[in-house]
């Protein structure tokens, strides 16, 4: 009993010192320190009830708990993992908005070929094609790249990479697009 409240302060403050992370590591890492101070909440309630009742069964019930409960939690992490490595596209419902941030510069007519993955499960990525006709020199480009990724920063997009066209150059994967 008294290993057990050792194992439950201990794994207990690192659990809620690094609780709730925000990417897939941190999570994984939260999920640990959970598994290590649940299995000592349950070393530490079977020995106070077994010095009061015979439950020899509580013990195996508590750990099959624990365990379908942490089952669940790693299937949830591991499938966010394969869909950060499978480059799925984090923001899909908000493409649109994205669009329309873009567009919002002035600067931009059109944005085609955009892509947005993520790197970790919250830095994202995003590429894209833009179109104007309104870059009279590289100061101008700098200040629509500039202004493009600030604007995206509220979406959590970290990387930016974008291809400026001008109206009249013809893009092989805008032709793609249409067809």
């Amino acid at each position: 009993m008294v290993q057990a409240i050792l194992g439950v302060a201990v794994n207990g403050a690192a659990f809620f010192r690094l609780r709730g992370g925000h990417n897939l590591n941190q999570r994984a890492v939260s999920l640990h320190m959970l598994e290590d101070l649940l299995g000592w909440v349950a070393v530490l309630v079977v020995s106070v009830v077994l010095m009061f009742f015979p439950l020899p069964w509580l013990d195996p019930l508590l750990s099959i708990g624990i365990s379908l409960f942490m089952l669940f939690n790693a299937f949830k992490t591991a499938w966010a993992s394969v869909k950060v490595l499978l480059q799925e596209n984090p923001l899909a419902p908000k493409l649109d908005s994205l669009k329309e941030q873009i567009l919002a510069s002035g600067l931009v007519q059109e944005v085609h070929q955009l892509r947005v993955w993520s790197l970790d499960g919250e830095h994202h990525v995003l590429t894209a094609h833009v179109v104007t006709n309104k870059l009279d020199s590289p100061e101008m480009a700098a200040l629509l790249k500039q202004k493009v990724r600030t604007s995206l920063k509220a979406f959590g997009i970290t990387e930016v990479t974008l291809e400026l066209e001008h109206q009249q150059e013809k893009c092989k994967y805008k032709q793609a697009a249409l067809a």
